[in-house]
């Protein structure tokens, strides 16, 4: 089974508090992200019905949630992925500034609940206020009994339930059944749901920009080679700290002896 959503903005622009704009008379289905980053879309979604959850590939929730928050980053989100309201052909829309901040925030700590990631995100947030109370909330959840503050999760995908109604509908399309969600909102909450939650991560760098990602192999603990190499020098510095004194005793004792220079081995 797989499952879209209509979209498609034909202009959008920022006015006071939200972003207003109009949809294309003619919308597409949206059916994700590909292994680039790059919006899936199609005017015949039989084309690309069968979408697999791959790990490989980048996912809208993890975009929406490392996504700046500013009036303009806002903006361009909109333009390239559309608003989280229902579309309407060649319809206006509006879309509150306030409204997409408490979306993405709602799911930065689905994100954390679900991961098995023992880090506290530390993304940006343009009102210093909605950072303060975003960390102070975590910082409850982590201190909290049981599983510190985590929602209990199983390997593997998880499970989602929604009726069809109005605005959402289910059909067969060349043998495979395909779900078309109201809005955005709702294609993020499939998406999220059916992502194996295993792989949700947060990045362990303090500061990390971009700290929610999917992690390629379990193992995995940084986000990208910049912060790994960040971790890296963390351990160098932990280790000479530990060890350094007596891997020095060690090297003058072996000088002395007119032995050959002992280098530490890299683990």
């Amino acid at each position: 089974m797989s499952f879209c959503t209509l979209a498609g903005v034909a202009e959008a622009q920022l006015a006071e508090n939200e972003v207003i704009g109009r949809w294309q008379k003619s919308l597409h289905f949206f059916l994700g992200l590909n292994s680039k980053g790059r919006p899936i879309r199609h005017e015949y979604p039989a084309v690309r019905a069968m979408v697999i959850v791959d790990t490989g590939v980048r996912t809208l929730t993890e975009e929406l949630t490392n996504w700046s928050d500013d009036p303009e980053s806002i903006l361009r989100f909109v333009r390239r992925f559309g608003t989280f309201n229902t579309p309407k052909q060649g319809g206006e829309f509006r879309q509150s500034l306030k409204n997409w901040r408490a979306t993405q925030t709602a799911f930065r700590q689905l994100w954390w609940h679900r991961s098995p990631s023992k880090a506290i995100p530390t993304p940006f947030f343009s009102d210093p206020e909605e950072g303060k109370e975003f960390r102070q909330r975590h910082e409850e959840w982590k201190r909290q009994p049981g599983f510190g503050g985590k929602i209990l999760s199983l390997p593997g995908s998880g499970s989602f339930t929604a009726l069809v109604h109005e605005g959402e509908w289910i059909s067969s399309t060349q043998g495979q059944l395909l779900y078309v969600v109201e809005d955005l909102v709702r294609f993020l909450e499939f998406e999220f749901s059916l992502y194996p939650a295993e792989r949700l991560r947060i990045c362990e760098r303090p500061g990390c920009t971009t700290p929610y990602f999917a992690a390629q192999h379990l193992r995995q603990i940084y986000c990208s080679d910049l912060c790994a190499k960040w971790g890296q020098r963390q351990w160098k510095k932990k280790w000479w700290k530990e060890h350094g004194e007596s891997w020095r005793a060690q090297r003058r004792l072996d000088k002395s002896k007119g032995g050959k220079n002992v280098t530490r081995k890299a683990r």
